[in-house]
């Protein structure tokens, strides 16, 4: 097949399930046909953008390459001993699929793992720091892969791909056409669609960023791979910055530090320090993104932004100031699933809160932020086993426990508005 027929297969949304199925399940079926398939629905259903290495390898190189007979297709899967998070034997080209959801609506996982099953896939869902990783077919004789939905809004500061010919991507109805992620046509790099997908021919890449050890480590998977580095990297550009908080002292006369230091009694013994807002812009246009998203899926337009409290380790504030509320933060075992938990009530976040251990002081930090919770599904049992907000709905109301908690399960869902530092006096 062309490269532009390869494209369609994935673009066009006047395909249909009788058009679809047959590479499914029918007798030319295989592993690729089928990331085809999710690969479609992600595109044409959601408006998700394809890109990454499935782009590079499958939709323009074509190649399909195997792990060796004596590995089991089921064996081709890998579960991190921590996180137990799967990724794929390196030797299995193409690897997996990357799709960054879209910018310009709401991403339901639930809703999209629902559109799934129709073509008899269910997907195990798991969560990476920024990203969802979903395994399908581990048990398939064609063998497993992997999609990983990336959050829009995850790269945060200034990035570009690591090398030029991951750099390409493909959107819903553009049928013949492959885009740049980033655009690489432009001084210094001077790299146009037309050259990357030339190196991809050639098995020849370009490096774009600085070396790093990341770097250096996917430059020798590409080389043990048969690829060819293209001169030296290009490092005429900026490096990758975290966006810049500030934080200013909010007076103690104000209105909304009295609120503040009235909630903060219901913590028995505690004594404020300080209170300061933070200021930082660049999350705070992500975050109004995010807010306009959710009140478009609400009947109301409101995307029901309340001011809640979130107690953290004393050193993983900066963080949180700099990034936001990403996965990277989420509870992992909580009685709400895998999200970031928020509370009306001062005393609830406490509980979440740790000093550092050095610190003879035993001073904590509780943020209190702005909160999008959007259509509120209310649980009066806990469900462990959550990685999102249940179907229609944007967040979690739990009141399974005496005080209620408010959990999120995407990123920017939050942003980090006053840092409360205090410390707890025992009687």
């Amino acid at each position: 097949m062309t490269i532009e027929e390869n494209i369609a297969r994935i673009t066009d949304s006047t395909l249909t399930p009788t058009d679809l199925w047959p590479r499914v399940c029918g007798s030319t079926a295989s592993r690729e046909s089928r990331m085809e398939v999710v690969a479609w629905v992600a595109v044409c259903k959601f408006n998700c953008n394809l890109e990454g290495g499935f782009v590079r390898d499958w939709i323009v190189a074509n190649e399909r390459v195997r792990p060796p007979l004596t590995i089991q297709p089921s064996e081709w899967v890998q579960f991190d001993a921590i996180t137990g998070i799967p990724s794929l034997l390196k030797a299995l080209v193409p690897s997996d699929i990357d799709c960054k959801m879209p910018l310009d609506r709401y991403f339901d996982v639930e809703k999209f793992c629902d559109e799934i099953t129709k073509f008899d896939m269910k997907p195990q869902i798991y969560r990476s720091r920024r990203s969802y990783r979903l395994l399908f077919d581990q048990y398939q004789p064609t063998g497993p892969f992997t999609l990983e939905l990336i959050e829009p809004y995850s790269s945060v500061g200034f990035r570009i791909p690591d090398f030029d010919v991951n750099n390409l991507c493909v959107k819903r109805d553009q049928c013949c056409q492959l885009s740049q992620r980033f655009d690489l046509a432009e001084p210094p790099y001077l790299i146009g669609v037309k050259q990357i997908i030339a190196n991809i021919k050639c098995k020849t890449f370009h490096v774009l960023p600085s070396l790093n050890e990341l770097i250096t480590k996917r430059i020798n998977k590409m080389m043990a791979r048969g690829w060819v580095q293209n001169g030296v990297p290009l490092i005429n550009r900026p490096q990758q910055v975290r966006p810049t908080f500030v934080i200013s002292p909010l007076l103690t006369s104000s209105d909304l530090y009295k609120n503040v230091e009235l909630a903060m009694q219901k913590i028995i013994g505690s004594t404020i320090i300080s209170v300061q807002q933070i200021y930082n812009l660049e999350l705070e246009n992500i975050w109004k993104s995010m807010k306009v998203l959710i009140a478009n899926e609400c009947s109301d337009s409101s995307p029901n932004e309340q001011f809640l409290f979130h107690g953290t380790h004393t050193n993983k504030w900066k963080r949180i100031m700099e990034e936001g509320f990403d996965y990277g933060f989420f509870k992992t075992l909580g009685v709400f699933g895998n999200g970031a938990y928020f509370a009306d009530n001062a005393q609830k976040s406490h509980e979440y809160t740790l000093p550092m251990p050095s610190d003879p002081t035993m001073t904590r930090i509780i943020l209190f932020s702005k909160v999008a919770l959007g259509q509120e599904m209310i649980m009066k049992h806990m469900n462990s086993a959550l990685y999102a907000a249940p179907r229609d709905h944007h967040s979690v109301h739990g009141i399974a426990s005496d005080s209620s908690e408010y959990v999120i399960y995407r990123l920017i869902q939050a942003l980090p508005f006053l840092i409360i530092t205090y410390q707890v006096h025992s009687s």
